[in-house]
């Protein structure tokens, strides 16, 4: 199942794969070490549809510091963004039980980037919509056996056929 530290990760792992000789900022400081990026959690809402299906909303923003005072800069960051946002988010989920790890592929819903042209800081919010299915069904499938259902209730299957 896919978690919000999972989806954290592989921005980060993102940004590392593309960006490899810009730092990305672990925590927040009022004087970055520029040039950095800075991954900030913006908000997250999770709901619950059906006894197994999960739905969960995430906002993060990725915080640019500009080396220099230069537009041209944040300019050229702005476009590498958008070349590789366009592309499923690479996820790596580890197995709890063993250590073998699982890829899987998120579409990033929204992006949008904005300039400061005063501070040289790129902004962009990156939002995903995840649905998943939760507990022992998202590994083996439903179990319908122990559940009130149409196909397996006799007594409605009559009443149908009446």
């Amino acid at each position: 199942m896919i978690e919000t530290t999972d989806i954290y990760r592989s921005i980060r792992n993102l940004l590392k794969e593309n960006f490899p000789n810009i730092t990305i900022q672990e925590k927040d400081k009022k004087t970055p070490n520029s040039p950095c990026f800075y991954i900030k959690y913006i908000t997250g809402k999770t709901t619950q549809d059906a006894s197994e299906i999960e739905n969960t909303d995430c906002s993060f923003e990725i915080i640019y510091f500009a080396e220099n005072e230069e537009l041209l800069e944040l300019l050229e960051i702005e476009t590498k963004l958008k070349e590789i946002l366009k592309k499923p988010l690479h996820i790596e989920l580890t197995n709890t039980n063993e250590s073998e790890k699982q890829n899987q592929y998120q579409e990033i819903n929204v992006y949008s980037i904005a300039l400061n042209e005063q501070d040289y800081v790129l902004s962009c919010i990156v939002s995903l919509e995840i649905t998943q299915t939760t507990g022992a069904g998202c590994d083996i499938g439903t179990d319908f056996s122990n559940r009130f259902d149409e196909y397996d209730n006799e007594e409605l299957m009559e009443e149908v056929e009446i």
